[in-house]
């Protein structure tokens, strides 16, 4: 799970270069997932990760992982499962995972949901090496059927509130599609 976590959130600030105006269409038939996106993202598959990533300008950028067939660590002492201790909720211990892995300090949580599948929004900002004020990132946290999904928006803290509402709308765009 551990492993999960640092995969996804080293993952997130990697965007493609693709530039478009139009929202459009994306689909991963794998998670039976679909949503929109505000340009024609880049498509990175790699061990067990499939990442579509969208660069909107130099600072700001989308990136959305599936990660399918997880099964979080419960073993007594794991990182999961002590989270799961504090937490008694699989979808909120896996956000503490993400914010424990990645040094980020959370700004804002929510329980939402796409259709009646749960989710979380989270509002989070972690240090970066190339800004002292660090990155803001949107996220919804997605798990289910044992899928395991995040929908992101980043940008430097100074941009939080066009990164809320880029996330906001993608996010809204989110549907599963039946098996």
């Amino acid at each position: 799970m551990k492993y999960l976590a640092y995969s996804v959130m080293c993952m997130l600030p990697l965007c493609g270069l693709a530039q478009d105006s139009t929202w459009v269409p994306v689909t991963y038939p794998a998670a039976n997932c679909s949503w929109l996106m505000p340009g024609q993202p880049n498509l990175l598959d790699t061990l067990h990760v499939r990442m579509y990533s969208l660069e909107m300008d130099s600072t700001k950028s989308i990136a959305i992982h599936f990660v399918l067939e997880v099964l979080p660590d419960t073993s007594d002492g794991s990182l999961f499962d002590s989270a799961m201790a504090v937490e008694q909720d699989s979808l909120r211990a896996m956000a503490q995972v993400l914010l424990y892995v990645s040094g980020a300090d959370l700004q804002a949580i929510n329980d939402t949901s796409v259709g009646d599948v749960p989710a979380l929004d989270m509002t989070y900002a972690t240090p970066a090496a190339s800004d002292p004020k660090g990155q803001v990132t949107r996220l919804r946290l997605i798990y289910h059927d044992r899928r395991f999904m995040t929908f992101a928006a980043s940008a430097p803290n100074n941009r939080s509130t066009e990164v809320i509402a880029l996330a906001n709308a993608m996010c809204g765009t989110i549907q599963f599609d039946q098996p």
